[in-house]
């Protein structure tokens, strides 16, 4: 089961979000996809930019902790083909008449920036209003139980038998 948000808009630059606990690898996965196109009043994300990261429970606490106690958190990912830049962060009401943002705090969002060592830098951004936070929220302490919870199920088999 994953937790998913997407925001599609008219002028085709939405963005989805999926944040998908994997109990065998004692993880999650972000996917971020970007908007394609506006038809029919529905935004289409098939085909759309991506970027998927991997997060440590560690990671995932980093993240609860930014909803729990409204901080901002940045986690770096390197490899030898790229790195990452993770942005949890509060979010500000946009005031498009002064394209400005205004200290009003309307949720959080989460930003990822992949820096290759070839290539172009990309950013992925999606915003989650107070509602969706606390689903998150909901969703990656769930997640970080069935981890834990397999985590005891591996240790236990490999303890040798008592005999």
């Amino acid at each position: 089961m994953a937790y998913q948000i997407f925001k599609s808009n008219k002028s085709a630059t939405g963005m989805c979000c999926n944040f998908a606990v994997n109990v065998d690898d004692l993880c999650f996965y972000i996917n971020l996809q970007r908007q394609v196109k506006w038809e029919n009043n529905q935004g289409s994300f098939k085909g759309g930019k991506r970027v998927a990261v991997k997060m440590k429970p560690d990671e995932i606490g980093a993240i609860l902790v930014c909803i729990q106690r409204n901080f901002d958190q940045e986690m770096v990912h390197r490899t030898d083909a790229a790195m990452t830049n993770i942005f949890f962060q509060k979010l500000f009401k946009y005031d498009a008449e002064t394209k400005t943002y205004t200290k009003d705090q309307v949720g959080y969002y989460i930003s990822v920036t992949r820096t290759p060592k070839e290539g172009e830098k990309e950013t992925f951004r999606i915003g989650f209003n107070y509602g969706e936070s606390e689903v998150l929220r909901q969703y990656l302490i769930w997640g970080l139980g069935l981890i834990f919870a397999e985590q005891t199920r591996k240790q236990a088999e490999s303890r040798p038998a008592k005999s």
